[in-house]
């Protein structure tokens, strides 16, 4: 357990080097035992100077790899879906990333705004994880946002 702790704990190393070797770490290993402690960070809302949560987008990609979300942990579900209205837009990004593309995802992406995210990439994202939805789900989910999004827009003239 000790282990595990200190490999989470490296995902937050100022050295690149030593976060993407823990991040390797975490993935391949076999009798690796905290991935409620990388739940549990995904919570973390702090910035940087420059506006990034490095830690974060590593703890994300070590939840896909170790297929912590895969829809058999809501709670992981949750925490990453949280992450999608991050401060920080590389958090968001790489949260559209991860999530499984399946139509509660997709529902996810449109309440949290990512559609018309201020930052171009998190947009293309969220419009790239639409895009690989099955194309009857994608098309009513997108009629429902616009009648929603209409609705907001008559609302407030």
């Amino acid at each position: 357990k000790a282990a595990s702790e200190q490999l989470v704990a490296e995902l937050g190393s100022t050295n690149r080097f030593w976060r993407q070797h823990a991040q390797r770490l975490i993935v391949e290993s076999n009798n690796f035992g905290s991935t409620q402690m990388l739940i549990e960070r995904v919570n973390d809302q702090a910035i940087d100077e420059v506006g990034l949560n490095t830690e974060l987008v590593h703890v994300l990609w070590a939840l896909h790899g170790r297929k912590v979300l895969d829809g058999q942990n809501n709670d992981a579900i949750k925490a990453v879906t949280n992450a999608l209205r991050h401060p920080s837009a590389s958090v968001r990004l790489n949260a559209i990333r991860v999530l499984p593309r399946d139509a509660k995802t997709t529902a996810s992406l449109l309440q949290s705004g990512v559609m018309s995210d201020p930052h171009p990439q998190v947009k293309l994202a969220a419009y790239l994880a639409l895009a690989e939805l099955p194309a009857l789900d994608a098309f009513l989910l997108l009629i429902d946002h616009a009648d929603v999004s209409a609705g907001a827009q008559t609302s407030s003239r």
